[in-house]
């Protein structure tokens, strides 16, 4: 088997310390990375300088800093362009900040999406029914699913240059499910493998915090969204009992007032189709 060329790209913002981590566990691959492409969603603390240094000591780091915060897709988006226009490469591996993948963990990746000829492949994977989705437990053979996380998830460049990137009018949650869609729906195959290879901090979703609460809106108006574009009668059900589910579980919530408040401004919202960053994470004001 020849070798590949991938192109990682991360997407970070204010977490300087983590990212540098999260580049020294890149650095670390078994597999040979051609570029790390780190696209920083307009950070206030010292990340850039950061990257500053780490692209001096190593010419495969590539960095751009965006106007403003977009989210996590359209980090990606701005990374995966950058890369298809500027880069050599075969495959993107799509990244969040928080994720540090141990030494063999492309190399395992490139490995099963070679032999099992896949257009994506990821770590965590789903299958969906009319009431709830189903987690995947991932095998060393890979597994077709409806749906992976794209966090570490591995992606030919053919798929980007037809389908194109994640959708940066998510701004943050479901745009691995949306992106999902797209490519199936362009003809290409998913799938999943054994996710032992990467440790996930999981930083911003501890229950009932701040992050969760806002969280909450953009997954209510995005799955709507979503459910708009890709109709079923199957999904439709789905997402009414997964939104009861959510609403119902946010009266254990100490500030469940809100929480139900904004799922229902969220579900109202992917109604009338706004899109993009329409609450801010840091204020919890809308604009």
């Amino acid at each position: 088997m020849k070798s590949l060329k991938i192109t990682v790209v991360m997407v970070t913002y204010n977490r300087s310390k983590v990212v540098s981590e999260a580049i020294d566990c890149l650095q670390k691959q078994t597999y040979p990375l051609e570029s790390i492409i780190i696209i920083d969603n307009c950070s206030t603390d010292d990340t850039l300088d950061v990257l500053s240094k780490r692209k001096s000591a190593d010419p495969r780091i590539q960095f751009r800093m965006r106007s403003e915060n977009g989210g996590y897709a359209a980090g990606l988006e701005t990374g995966i362009i950058w890369g298809l226009s500027d880069f050599e490469t075969d495959y993107f591996w799509m990244m969040d900040d928080d994720s540090y993948p141990i030494p063999d963990a492309l190399e395992l990746l490139v490995k099963g999406i070679s032999s099992y000829e896949y257009d994506m492949l990821g770590l965590s994977g789903f299958k969906m029914t009319t009431t709830t989705k189903v987690t995947i437990e991932p095998q060393e053979e890979v597994q077709t699913v409806d749906y992976i996380l794209i966090d570490n998830a591995l992606v030919r460049k053919g798929v980007a240059e037809k389908v194109g990137a994640p959708n940066p009018d998510f701004f943050m949650m479901c745009e691995d499910y949306e992106y999902c869609l797209r490519i199936k729906k362009a003809g290409f195959k998913i799938g999943v493998m054994k996710n032992n290879h990467v440790n996930r901090l999981h930083l911003g979703s501890q229950k009932f915090s701040k992050a969760t609460l806002w969280r909450g809106y953009y997954h209510s108006r995005n799955h709507m969204i979503i459910l708009r574009q890709y109709f079923s009668w199957n999904m439709m059900i789905h997402y009414v009992l997964m939104q009861m589910k959510y609403l119902f579980g946010s009266f254990s919530a100490p500030d469940r007032f809100t929480r139900i408040k904004f799922r229902l401004i969220g579900i109202y919202h992917g109604l009338i189709g706004k899109k993009g960053k329409t609450l801010r994470p840091d204020t919890l004001k809308f604009q």
